[in-house]
């Protein structure tokens, strides 16, 4: 079998400093968790096992034959203890020799100790494979020279496992899961209030959003979770971004929190909410009237648009306002 990580999930992200350590460790616990080893490399769990110690061989023949004698002597000593309490003299029962054990009487025994050795291997074998796909991965996604800095702390140390290896990186230029947690959580509040602002552009802002939501799902964070989740999108895009739809559907999240029905998830209003940021996009590149109601006629691309008046000027939409107010 290959060792190759064509469906190891290689991402652009490589382990420099601490700011790195956020998404290179999610990209990890991902990778290790589709190939069923993070049980192996979590530098938060228990030492992993040596996948270098070899399996115990199973028992031979020889090994099964002389158990089985053995059996046979202490099944037949305890009878002759028995009948000697019985009565004072022996019986041809007691005084019959023990069957010499040969290679039939063990061989069904055997068989079964052979197959079950030949699983376990190739399990092991399995499992080892997948093991290395994620050695081969972090060597390509840390920077050389703090590699080769960790290397040498684990030569030191006399460990070798990859998850000693991940253990120091943490130490080094990473951080605990509850520190990761806590970071993903202030991006994430950070990235909600940034839709307050005039000038953010829909379709950057709601691409940052979807990947910090990815990241504090796969922390399963409470900041994206039930109806307090869907409240704060929607709160966050009704200042500049879509007003009408957010506040409209806010309304309805409301209801039916009060009216005890079931709504959408917050991830399907993630999913509506991009399919209407495409929709202004592709309106506004045609020329067509946007379907947000943002500052400015703001297109997608970050440029503001500005309607000149008959001086040439850039006209105001207030002080048109203001005109139509006086009429």
């Amino acid at each position: 079998m290959s060792t190759t990580n064509d469906d190891l999930n290689q991402g652009n992200v490589t382990l420099r400093t601490r700011a790195d350590w956020a998404e290179w460790y999610l990209q990890l616990r991902y990778n290790s968790m589709m190939q069923k080893v993070w049980h192996l490399v979590d530098p938060e769990a228990p030492d992993a096992p040596d996948l270098d110690e070899p399996l115990a061989l199973p028992p031979t023949i020889a090994d099964l034959i002389e158990e089985r004698s053995r059996e046979l002597q202490g099944e037949g000593n305890s009878t002759g203890v028995a009948t000697r309490s019985s009565s004072s003299t022996r019986t041809a029962a007691s005084m019959s020799p023990i069957p010499r054990v040969g290679y039939s009487d063990v061989k069904e025994q055997f068989q079964d100790y052979q197959r079950s050795y030949m699983i376990a291997q190739a399990a092991a074998d399995r499992l080892n494979i997948k093991y290395q796909k994620i050695w081969v991965w972090v060597r390509s996604s840390v920077d050389q020279g703090l590699l080769s800095t960790v290397m040498y702390t684990q030569r030191t140390e006399e460990k070798s496992s990859l998850q000693a290896l991940v253990r120091n990186l943490q130490k080094i230029a990473g951080s605990t899961e509850a520190s990761t947690k806590t970071s993903i959580r202030e991006q994430y509040r950070n990235c909600l209030k940034q839709a307050e602002h005039g000038n953010v552009n829909p379709t950057r802002w709601q691409a940052d959003w979807y990947k910090l939501y990815q990241r504090a799902r796969a922390y399963g964070l409470e900041e994206i979770k039930g109806t307090l989740a869907i409240r704060d999108f929607l709160t966050a895009v009704s200042y500049k971004i879509a007003p009408d739809w957010a506040r409209r559907e806010l309304t309805k999240v409301i209801g039916n929190d009060e009216l005890g029905e079931e709504g959408k998830m917050l991830e399907q209003y993630a999913t509506w909410f991009s399919a209407l940021i495409q929709e202004n996009s592709a309106r506004h590149s045609s020329r067509q009237p946007g379907i947000f109601a943002t500052i400015g006629e703001r297109s997608d691309t970050g440029a503001s648009p500005a309607r000149n008046d008959d001086s040439g000027n850039p006209s105001c939409p207030c002080r048109a306002q203001e005109e139509r107010k006086h009429r």
